[in-house]
């Protein structure tokens, strides 16, 4: 009898490792690059969306230097 043991490949276990670093580092930046683009993105359509005229609206010195409105008399006009 020789040396040689005859195993099948159903009578193998298979090797179970865990994650290794290369693997974590790479999903890691991945998903780091995802959620940077995803928040990039996001930022330049808020800012796109915002109106010029309301923003201005919105400035203290811009309120005060308008004039105010004429009073309302409750009248309807024709």
């Amino acid at each position: 009898m020789s040396g040689a043991v005859n195993i099948s490949i159903s009578e193998q276990k298979p090797v179970v490792t865990g994650p290794t670093l290369k693997w974590v580092l790479k999903r890691t930046v991945i998903g780091l690059s995802i959620l940077l683009l995803s928040v990039s993105a996001f930022a330049c359509l808020l800012y796109a969306s915002i109106e010029p005229d309301r923003a201005e609206a919105a400035n203290p010195e811009v309120i005060a230097a308008t004039p105010a409105a004429p009073p309302r008399t409750g009248q309807k006009s024709p």
